[in-house]
């Protein structure tokens, strides 16, 4: 593979976990010898690929060694997907998984087709167990979820509910678009449906964006409904990054949330070894993630 350009095609430009794929992506590609273009489809699936279908056949698509894909919606890539890679150029889901990508690598033995992903599973799992923690074996969980159509927010959720599925507790899922606006929406909504007094004792986003969100409907609702109770619900959060996740866990905002490290990054090594080794990268790969902060950190809350 001697090809230099690598595309980077991210769901949104407007979140702190896009935002940490792209630079750690561009630091990465620039100690390897790559060269990164990246585009942005601000949540539209058409338009993402409208995107990769540019960079595929625009003037510089022979150039291309791979494009790395951060998704808006795992259904609808196949196509594009085998576009590129009937083009010989590599395929690399990032994030997530995806059923096509068993056929691409059948069909083309020799380029890289893989996934790079955190344990999505896990990552519900680690929620479930961070309300435990803090709730005990009882309590009213309202998780906001991404998009239950992808792969993340369905296994997150599935996670989380195979946690809690022991005990008294129950399950409320708020679906939204994986934003801090989605989710204040989504909770805000809930909120104006529910008989008076009506509060979750913990709201568990799946990401730190929607948890962000949540805490703002949560403090308007206290109040718009006079309950004073609503500011004070924990919220826990996903990505954890040091600058968005971590830093609102410190400043108490969120109480949790789960450190979940960047995709790109790795996709770019394995891209790599498999350039100078001829070695092809395995068609999943997946990354550890922990709760922060650490489980034993957290207490039960009154």
């Amino acid at each position: 593979m001697n090809r230099k350009r690598i595309g980077l095609a991210l769901r949104a430009t407007d979140n702190d976990y896009q935002q940490r794929l792209r630079a750690d992506a561009l630091t990465v590609a620039a100690e390897l010898g790559f060269e990164i273009e990246v585009v942005a489809a601000q949540n539209d699936s058409n338009r993402q690929q409208q995107q990769i279908t540019k960079l595929v056949e625009g003037p510089k698509g022979p150039e291309l060694a791979a494009v790395l894909v951060s998704a808006v919606r795992d259904d609808v890539l196949g196509d594009v997907a085998r576009l590129a890679t009937k083009a010989g150029i590599g395929w690399v889901v990032l994030h997530r998984e995806a059923p096509y990508l068993a056929a691409l690598r059948d069909e083309f033995p020799t380029l890289p087709t893989f996934a790079v992903t955190p344990d999505q599973e896990q990552i519900g799992r680690i929620q479930g167990q961070q309300v435990k923690a803090l709730l005990g074996d009882a309590g009213h969980v309202l998780t906001v979820t991404g998009p239950l159509q992808t792969s993340s927010a369905q296994k997150r959720l599935d996670g989380l509910r195979a946690v809690l599925g022991s005990g008294t507790f129950t399950i409320t899922v708020l679906e939204s678009n994986w934003s801090s606006e989605g989710a204040r929406m989504a909770l805000e909504k809930w909120l104006a449906e529910q008989p008076k007094g009506t509060r979750p004792s913990i709201v568990a986003s799946q990401n730190d964006e929607m948890a962000l969100g949540a805490r703002q409907a949560l403090r308007d609702g206290s109040i718009k409904l006079d309950d004073a109770a609503l500011e004070k619900v924990p919220i826990t959060g996903v990505d954890g990054s040091p600058s968005f996740g971590q830093r609102l866990v410190r400043e108490k905002r969120i109480i949790a949330t789960v450190d979940v490290p960047s995709t790109a990054g790795p996709a770019l090594q394995a891209l790599a070894r498999s350039r100078d080794t001829g070695e092809r990268p395995a068609a999943l790969m997946v990354l550890p993630i922990s709760s922060y902060p650490e489980l034993t950190a957290l207490s039960p809350r009154p």
